[in-house]
């Protein structure tokens, strides 16, 4: 499938490694000796301490998946609406994704995970530094499932795109879209297309207006039905008629 376009800066300086703790952390070492511009990749062939939301351990093989992270510099954007760069991110890899895996739906479960159908593919991990209430800069960190076609038996629900497409699929042409389709979405936030942005995320939200099981933070478990976000980007909810906002750490699906 042709490009829609080269991108102009998300990864026209990318840095590889072999093995790495983890990019993100790798990243992170890097500024402490200087800068990086921005839309600086990372990418690894093998990570020994990946990480996933909350502290978890993010999974992949050696070379058989894509592990990377991206340097941000969103100064353009309030504290406030940091979670618009989930969102950004989010909608990168669901559009990534839809050029590899069809007649499948790819979903983003909140705040920013990526599923096919109910399977996880991807997971996005951003960290951000501050300066005076605003973001000086970010590092997002991306785990996609590419190749990758068995997993250990405790991960409750992972997927590739080999196993939903049966193609092999080489990493570096993976990752060459996703700068692409990357820059698609920053371009758009940087140009301040909040609400279609957030449109377009809702449009993928994971079980929107299905009534659905959840845990809460105090492992109470209820129903409800997702309705959106807020103006935070916390979840908003209906649980019997009451309308209820989680923050992240706040809310467990039960899949």
């Amino acid at each position: 499938m042709p490009l829609h376009y080269v991108s102009l800066f998300i990864g026209q300086l990318h840095l590889e490694f072999d093995q790495v703790d983890s990019t993100n952390k790798k990243a992170f070492e890097l500024l402490k000796s200087g800068d990086l511009p921005d839309g600086t990749c990372l990418s690894a062939q093998f990570q020994t301490d990946g990480k996933g939301q909350i502290g978890r351990y993010w999974h992949s093989k050696f070379s058989e998946n894509l592990l990377t992270s991206l340097l941000l510099k969103p100064h353009f954007l309030a504290f406030d609406e940091h979670y618009f760069l989930s969102i950004c991110s989010a909608l990168s890899i669901r559009k990534l994704l839809s050029r590899y895996i069809f007649n499948k739906n790819i979903y983003i479960k909140w705040p920013n995970d990526i599923y096919v159908e109910n399977n996880k593919i991807c997971g996005i991990l951003i960290q951000n530094q501050l300066s005076t209430k605003k973001i000086k800069q970010s590092v997002v960190g991306i785990g996609l499932n590419v190749n990758q076609y068995d997993f250990p038996q405790q991960l409750p629900n992972p997927t590739s795109i080999y196993l939903e497409s049966s193609k092999n699929i080489p990493t570096d042409q993976v990752l060459n879209q996703l700068f692409d389709d990357f820059e698609y979405y920053y371009l758009q936030l940087r140009n301040g297309r909040l609400n279609e942005l957030k449109s377009e995320y809702l449009e993928h939200l994971y079980r929107r207006n299905v009534l659905s099981r959840y845990r809460d933070g105090n492992k109470r478990l209820f129903e409800g039905t997702i309705l959106g976000i807020d103006s935070q980007g916390k979840l908003h909810m209906d649980v019997e008629g009451e309308s209820r906002f989680f923050d992240f750490r706040e809310i467990e699906t039960i899949l």
